[in-house]
């Protein structure tokens, strides 16, 4: 916490700013847990002035946990406000305010607009983007990654298993004469997570034509092929993610197979070219072009079919966050987590898609997922 602590101050310094305010709930506010290292549904206050250390105020029947959990001093409101005022969390940041003597304080990019409007006679506000600070993960922010990604690639077994057990009836699959749908697999996977302790939002099974949708969720009976599945779990104590996709057909598809060769294809040119120093915006480069060699369309030239996504995005208290590998993505540092997830989509046949989560090291990577990349069950 205290390397944390100091690059955000050094921040501070960098913006001209005095001191530094949250006000949000931390289970939807990743980076007040990042810095505060307490979860909290409704939203607390956390403060660093330039010249202290960093502290939350929390109500009054919070303030045992908070003490226990938090990796910063915890105060009481009452410390602040009497109880039974109302508005109590905004008048006692502007105790805090002024107890602290600043003129300007750093708020995130995302700070609440109607807070911010509430405080505006009290000093000035300055917005500050925290994305850097977060970027570069920790031994353990890795190890606990890594966690989610096992817990994954646990839930794509889940899905596997029941996959191989099922039956092509009419293109369709069937298990003990029952048909097999998206939800069902869904179901499999979640069940696998929860075992993990594990939240299990918005995953991606859908086959068929509707796998060229790549945000598709997917809905009712699966198809023989392509059937995308994406999973990207977080852990319900530590909150970190995973995310893994692969793609898979029960019976044997020309089309698909092709597909899925240039994916791999695409995906081991991307493995075998990252390393600190490179840009996200060089490897996404390389992979397009990749694409468009082999007669696919891409983004980068305005294609509605082919590769129609970035190639990946950094990963860790948030499931998309930076760096990216896309368009103007920036150089890759060592430490930092990303996805490798080249795809293709086409209309008439589908999609398909292949994710990996890599730590970037200094001559190369280290592959956080060892599950295999077969595409016939």
């Amino acid at each position: 916490m205290k390397k944390r602590i100091k690059k955000l101050k050094n921040t501070l310094r960098e913006k001209n700013c005095d001191a530094f305010l949250m006000y949000d709930g931390s289970y939807i506010n990743s980076t007040l847990y990042y810095f505060s290292s307490f979860l909290r549904n409704d939203p607390f206050i956390f403060f660093l002035n330039q010249e202290g250390e960093p502290f939350i105020v929390v109500p009054e029947m919070e303030f045992e946990r908070a003490k226990k959990e938090s990796r910063v001093q915890v105060k009481s409101l009452a410390e602040y406000i009497d109880p039974g005022e109302e508005k109590r969390n905004l008048k006692a940041i502007k105790e805090i305010i002024k107890d602290s003597s600043t003129e300007s304080i750093g708020v995130p990019n995302d700070f609440n607009l109607s807070t911010a409007e509430y405080l505006s006679n009290e000093t000035e506000l300055k917005t500050i983007d925290l994305s850097e600070i977060r970027t570069i993960k920790s031994k353990q922010e890795i190890e606990k990654i890594q966690k989610a990604q096992k817990s994954a690639e646990a839930g794509m077994k889940a899905a596997r298993n029941k996959l191989e057990k099922t039956e092509v009836v009419n293109g369709e699959l069937y298990l003990n004469g029952e048909p097999v749908t998206s939800e069902d697999i869904r179901y499999e996977i979640e069940t696998e997570l929860l075992k993990r302790n594990c939240e299990a939002y918005d995953i991606i099974v859908s086959s068929g034509k509707e796998s060229a949708d790549p945000h598709s969720s997917g809905t009712g009976v699966l198809s023989a092929g392509p059937i995308v599945i994406d999973i990207f779990p977080r852990l319900k104590q530590e909150r970190y993610y995973g995310d893994l996709t692969r793609s898979y057909c029960i019976t044997k598809n020309e089309e698909v197979n092709k597909l899925h060769k240039t994916v791999l294809e695409a995906q081991e040119k991307a493995l075998n070219n990252l390393k600190a120093g490179v840009t996200g915006e060089e490897i996404h480069n390389l992979v397009c072009s990749h694409f468009e060699k082999k007669g696919y369309g891409t983004l980068r030239k305005g294609d509605k079919e082919g590769f129609i996504h970035s190639t990946g995005h950094g990963v860790g208290l948030d499931v998309h966050e930076h760096p990216y590998l896309s368009e103007n993505g920036d150089k890759l540092r060592p430490g930092q987590v990303v996805t490798v997830e080249p795809g293709l989509y086409l209309n008439d046949i589908g999609g398909v898609r292949l994710e990996d989560l890599v730590l970037i090291k200094e001559n190369g990577i280290r592959n956080l997922t060892s599950i295999e990349k077969d595409l016939y069950l």
